[in-house]
């Protein structure tokens, strides 16, 4: 069985592939024995937030949200796509001082530089780790944003309170969104203690 074949056939969605940076806003007060997500912590590529720090995304920031758009192969490549325009339109002197260090340029979450390290295009998304159904409010505030969705994986948690239909732990989340833009990420998964029974369950190949 080829890795990921549910997603991908056993190939790469994308020949280029995009660099995917992950902001989580934690709506709840941290618990590291509740927190599917506390092995990513110290990741370069992911960024924790309090409820009250929801300003200054990527231009074209997704938010990974149940209603919105829902990420499907074609989805991924228009996003991409998007992506790619964003970089190229870039005035070149200001792409010059972001490569260089030097003046000022396009800013992230907490500051952080936008691309211009001549990779793959920065594609960041917005992730709310709190209780289903309790974070309405918090959703709400960051409505300007562009809303993505996942169907068709099945949680591998073990919960006391069943989640909604095609919910998903916020860690299988953001690995879906990585294995739905080609850049499958298995290291999302390790040290999450239902790994591989949400691989099963899904029909994907434990890789890595």
């Amino acid at each position: 069985m080829a890795p990921y074949p549910k997603a991908t056939g056993g190939r790469a969605i994308h020949r280029e592939g995009p660099r995917l940076e992950y902001v989580i806003i934690c709506h709840h007060p941290y618990q590291e024995k509740k927190c599917t997500l506390h092995p990513l912590r110290g990741r370069p590529d992911i960024k924790f937030r309090t409820r009250y720090e929801t300003g200054g995304f990527r231009s074209g920031a997704l938010f990974l949200f149940p209603g919105g758009e829902v990420l499907t192969e074609d989805l991924a490549g228009e996003i991409l796509g998007g992506a790619r325009r964003l970089v190229k339109e870039r005035d070149p002197v200001e792409e010059r001082g972001r490569m260089t260090g030097e003046g000022g340029g396009g800013r992230g979450v907490g500051g952080e530089e936008h691309g211009g390290d001549g990779g793959p295009p920065a594609i960041q998304v917005i992730l709310i780790d709190g209780r289903w159904g309790k974070v309405g409010g918090l959703a709400a505030s960051l409505g300007g944003l562009r809303k993505i969705s996942l169907e068709g994986y099945r949680t591998g948690a073990v919960r006391r309170r069943p989640p909604p239909e095609g919910g998903l732990a916020s860690v299988e989340a953001l690995f879906v969104t990585s294995l739905m833009f080609g850049v499958p990420d298995p290291s999302l998964l390790e040290g999450y203690h239902f790994r591989d029974r949400f691989l099963e369950l899904n029909g994907l190949e434990r890789c890595g």
